[in-house]
């Protein structure tokens, strides 16, 4: 790996900034030529909506909107598509109106793959530090989530001629998850490496075989859905940026815990931080409408929420921490 990996940071949303410039061009998908309504079938598709962005073989990822027809299939997150395709999951951009979704791992055996492939604004320089970041979120119905996906940087785009595994290149440079099995909202996967060429390019996915493919059956799992094997991620938020000389101390870590999940009536919260500070909520239903919010003082053990006014469905809590916004999705059922 020609001492590329420097370091693995896991997140939650709202890690602080403390690098320079992000050198992905749209990294989060919001230059688009268009809504689009539909599953995409096409690679073409894709790259001719998704300013700068392609697939880097046959297959086709798709683009999800909160601005396209509510009836469309990748309308998110309240969608009222009728099927008989179901849904990957429910989750809304971590960024803007628009987001990614890659099928990583399909049927055993397949080696099926769909890739997205950006690129930077300048080359990178030989010999300096970067972190790459990126937003991932499991899909709720998929099958299975996977141990680690790759990236893969390159002089020149990648280009493969079937919608299987891209192995006709060299090994990717970058490995990032140690278990990305999250579909309760976005975590972001951040690595430290060092440039060893000039790279312009990037494609993110799984370049492992189905054999070499650790999988991690998902709880969530739709059992009857059509379409929901294997396993299929929601990205957004793509930065490569310089690292200085800061970036290399330990960025801080805030994780919030939900449980139970789903919940009836108490929805105890556990925020595990290095420092105490204020903490304030919101409760958003899935039409993205805040139903409650308020302050929860200082802690970093445990609290419990009343929920019981809440009706039967999904909703996101927001927690804010600092300079920390934090997301978790959770579900009420009586």
């Amino acid at each position: 790996m020609k001492n590329w990996i420097i370091a693995l940071l896991a997140a939650l949303i709202g890690s602080p900034a403390i690098f320079a410039q992000n050198l992905v061009v749209n990294p989060s998908f919001e230059d688009y030529a268009q809504t689009y309504c539909g599953i995409i079938e096409q690679p073409s598709v894709f790259s001719d909506i998704a300013t700068n962005w392609t697939t880097g073989n046959r297959a086709s990822p798709d683009l999800y909107f909160t601005n396209n027809a509510q009836e469309c299939y990748n309308h998110q997150p309240n969608s009222s598509y009728p099927g008989p395709i179901t849904f990957k999951g429910i989750e809304t951009p971590s960024e803007g109106t628009a987001m990614a979704g890659i099928w990583v791992y399909t049927i055993d055996g397949f080696n099926q793959r769909e890739y997205i492939q950006g690129s930077l604004s300048s080359p990178l320089q030989v010999g300096q530090q970067y972190r790459f970041s990126v937003r991932l979120s499991l899909g709720d119905n998929m099958e299975f989530s996977v141990e680690e996906l790759q990236v893969l940087f390159s002089q020149m785009p990648i280009s493969q001629g079937s919608d299987g595994l891209i192995n006709n290149v060299s090994d990717p440079q970058v490995s990032f998850g140690q278990g990305i099995n999250t579909s309760d909202g976005w975590l972001t996967y951040e690595v430290l490496f060092e440039a060893d060429e000039a790279y312009e390019y990037f494609t993110i996915g799984n370049f492992k075989n189905d054999e070499q493919t650790e999988v991690i059956i998902n709880p969530t799992a739709d059992p009857n859905g059509i379409g929901t094997y294997g396993a299929y991620y929601f990205v957004d938020e793509v930065v490569v940026e310089e690292a200085t000389m800061t970036s290399t101390t330990k960025i801080e870590e805030e994780q919030l815990v939900i449980a139970p999940n789903p919940a009836s009536s108490v929805l105890n919260l556990r925020l595990e931080a290095s420092q105490e500070k204020e903490v304030s909520y919101q409760l958003i239903n899935i039409q993205g409408q805040i139903v409650a919010s308020g302050d929860l003082g200082i802690f970093t053990g445990q609290q419990e929420l009343d929920i019981s006014y809440l009706a039967n469905g999904m909703y996101f809590i927001q927690i804010e921490s600092g300079n920390q916004l934090i997301t978790r999705k959770f579900s009420v059922q009586r």
